[in-house]
């Protein structure tokens, strides 16, 4: 068996004698997995508490590591303040518009594939209606996402080689692409020029933020991943 519990900068092997010539295995998270093998055989793999004895025919193992990242508590928080913001815009009376039109927007800056450099945070300003209903609010809402703009990437690099395959298949693909969906929805929030129109973009914003933060903390082993 070869394993890591540092993201694969360093591997580690040990050999187990088991009754049976193992067959197939299964690691679906940090805490759980299965051997299976000839004869009916079959392991089951938990973490448990140093002082408990072992069960008759078990074997001690390396205890694989919960994933450190600030992102772990920033998605949540992201995820909430869009709510937020949600309820903010849905009690504008439903006349509400901008005071005066606002200036053209520039063009959102270019991103890069999620292994090609990462993410850049928008700094296209609000318009007028947006910075009018709540300008304090986006300007949070930015910070936060700039966070997870900083951290997401270095997460996925640093666990990019883990040994859940699930887990890590999840962060290479599904997170940055979620990323990506988050900021083009924040984007168009930014650029409404009325409630119906910051209305349907905070939708996407919600819905991207909630997936973002369900493939978190599956990533993090809060939950079996799918």
């Amino acid at each position: 068996m070869s394993y890591t519990v540092d993201g694969g900068a360093r591997w580690n092997s040990r050999a187990y004698s088991f009754p049976a010539w193992p067959s197939a295995w299964s690691f679906p998270r940090r805490d759980r997995a299965y051997v299976v093998g000839d004869h009916g055989m079959v392991y089951l793999y938990s973490v448990v508490p140093t002082a408990r004895p072992l069960a008759a025919g078990s074997y001690p193992a390396p205890v694989m590591p919960a994933f450190a990242s600030p992102l772990e508590a920033q998605v949540p928080e992201l995820a909430g303040f869009v709510q937020d913001v949600t309820a903010l815009v849905e009690r504008l009376p439903d006349s509400a518009a901008a005071a005066a039109p606002g200036a053209a927007a520039a063009p959102p800056p270019g991103e890069s594939p999620p292994g090609a450099g990462g993410f850049a945070q928008d700094a296209t300003p609000p318009s007028a209606f947006v910075n009018n209903c709540c300008g304090k609010p986006v300007n949070k809402l930015n910070a936060i996402l700039g966070m997870v703009l900083q951290s997401l990437p270095q997460f996925v690099a640093r666990f990019k080689n883990t040994n859940l395959l699930a887990a890590g298949l999840r962060m290479l693909v599904t997170m940055p692409g979620q990323l990506s969906d988050l900021r083009g929805a924040f984007r168009d929030f930014k650029s409404a020029t009325d409630k119906q129109g910051a209305q349907a973009a905070l939708a996407r914003l919600g819905s991207a933020a909630g997936s973002l933060k369900q493939s978190t903390r599956a990533a993090f082993q809060k939950e079996a991943s799918p």
